[in-house]
């Protein structure tokens, strides 16, 4: 898994862990883990306490070095906000500083909120280039009508498979989706929990994997593209909706080949 997610991420995760290290809190937290860091060296008391800043610089090396995903560093960074609250606590001892705390963490949280959180309507987040900042609050955009598309294809193909390329599809078509044909997907542990009916002749497969399933059917038609209607672009738009026909290989054996790890 390490292996996959390095092919697949590492270029960009090594340049988006960076601006991430403050954005995964907030420039205001940012502040906070930055003295802790500072405080966990400077004072003696703490000394017990100076794994922490190993800690994080271990993470970071980590992600750096594997390139898995940039916010595996959130944990320890929430860990070292906590810290520097205690640092940041200590110098609030004026109601001018106190203001100033105040004020500054009301902001950051406004806009933690806004780029992480569903808080926006979907048509402005995707005209606000939010889904620039943050890839994984784009990814909550459409689903439900991802899924709708998927059904009709589904319906009109009278498939009897729907192949997922990935547990978000998979995912959402198990909690929007009505009397659906069975839904199975070949992404990480999904593959080992259930395959197609071995009966199964005609199969419906959705997202990345239908662009190389071709040659594994007698025929494959491409029945149209997900399209969340809003401008959002996400991992699933535009991702293809594609029919096949006749396995050219028994289900036992076929389903092996869309078995995947990213």
């Amino acid at each position: 898994m390490g292996a996959a997610l390095a092919e697949n991420n590492a270029d960009e995760v090594r340049v988006m862990m960076w601006p991430f290290l403050i954005l995964l809190v907030g420039p205001v937290l940012a502040i906070f883990w930055i003295v802790a860091v500072i405080g966990l060296f400077r004072r003696t008391a703490w000394k017990p306490l100076r794994f922490l800043a190993a800690t994080l610089v271990v993470a970071v090396a980590f992600v750096f070095v594997a390139g898995t995903q940039f916010y595996y560093t959130a944990g320890v960074l929430g860990v070292m906000t906590a810290v520097g609250s205690v640092i940041v606590a200590e110098w609030a001892t004026t109601r001018r500083r106190l203001s100033l705390v105040v004020v500054g963490l009301a902001f950051n949280a406004v806009g933690c909120a806004i780029t992480s959180l569903p808080v926006l309507p979907v048509e402005w987040f995707g005209a606000s280039g939010l889904a620039n900042v943050n890839p994984a609050s784009a990814d909550q955009v459409g689903w439900e009508r991802y899924v709708d598309q998927i059904e009709a294809v589904a319906a009109a193909s009278d498939a009897d498979v729907i192949i997922a390329s990935n547990y978000g599809e998979a995912g959402a078509l198990d909690r929007f989706g009505v009397d659906l044909p069975p839904v199975v997907s070949g992404h990480n542990a999904l593959w080992s929990l259930a395959a197609p009916p071995q009966e199964a002749s005609t199969a419906l497969i959705v997202g990345g994997q239908a662009e190389r399933s071709g040659e594994w059917f007698d025929s494959c038609e491409l029945a149209g593209r997900l399209d969340n209607g809003v401008g959002v672009d996400n991992e699933e738009e535009g991702m293809p909706l594609l029919v096949c026909r006749g396995p050219v290989e028994p289900w036992s054996e076929l389903w092996q080949r869309f078995r995947h790890l990213d």
